[in-house]
């Protein structure tokens, strides 16, 4: 769930939708500044997509409130925290969360992702059928394009938000930025953000909804589906597991 935003424009450039197929995740969605956006990018499949008028991530900033969120804070090894903890849930991408402990865990270093070079135009020339954008699963060298106007999340017209697919974005991880532009952008635009995900879609999965080691407890889109609603299944598994 990420947005950022460039002037006046506005951008979803992580997750850009979800789905809902158990009664576990609609009982939570039901609670989250969220609508219906569409039911398909190449007609109507009949499944909805959501999403959140202020950014996908004004979702994750609601179930925040109350709690004591530390951020820009790099975590390199967990086990000095645990004084005075009785658990702990990792959620960041594996590696990251492997990587904070002293032992390693053989059952969960098979999870690999692919990468996603996330770029963000603004007052772009680029028009897109409705509903404002176009998926093409595993594409090359775009595998989305939404206009974040059309989508409904910025007031700003024109604020493109593209994703390299997953060939494209590690042939061209190191490539300076103003060449990756060139290569994603077509026709105008004022102002442009790149960024780069390193774990962005998991493409080797561990096949629970989570795992657990003493006490702690690994989770998230790597565990059992890699969607939003698998991210939140997760976690939920994740806190019965320490139930």
């Amino acid at each position: 769930m990420a947005t950022r935003r460039l002037g006046e424009a506005t951008f979803d450039h992580g997750a850009q939708f979800f789905t809902v197929r158990s009664p576990e995740f609609a009982a939570l969605m039901s609670e989250w500044p969220v609508r219906e956006w569409c039911r398909g990018f190449s007609g109507d499949d009949g499944h909805p997509r959501f999403m959140a008028p202020g950014g996908m991530n004004s979702i994750t900033g609601q179930m925040a409130r109350g709690l004591d969120v530390r951020c820009e804070v790099q975590v390199t090894k967990l086990a000095p925290m645990m004084d005075g903890f009785d658990a702990a849930i990792l959620t960041a991408p594996v590696p990251q969360s492997l990587a904070m402990l002293d032992e390693p865990v053989p059952e969960l270093e098979a999870i690999e992702y692919d990468r996603c070079l996330a770029l963000m135009l603004r007052n772009a020339e680029q028009d897109l059928p409705p509903p404002g954008a176009i998926q093409t699963v595993d594409g090359e060298p775009v595998c989305w394009i939404a206009d974040n106007h059309a989508k409904g999340v910025s007031g700003e017209p024109r604020a493109i938000t593209i994703h390299a697919g997953p060939e494209f974005s590690l042939r061209h991880w190191e490539t300076p930025e103003e060449e990756v532009v060139a290569l994603l952008a077509t026709g105008s635009f004022t102002e442009y953000k790149l960024h780069r995900w390193k774990f962005a879609k998991p493409r080797v999965l561990y096949p629970e909804r989570c795992y657990r080691r003493g006490n702690i407890v690994f989770a998230g889109d790597a565990f059992g589906e890699a969607r939003v609603e698998g991210a939140v299944l997760s976690g939920l598994a994740a806190a019965a597991a320490l139930d």
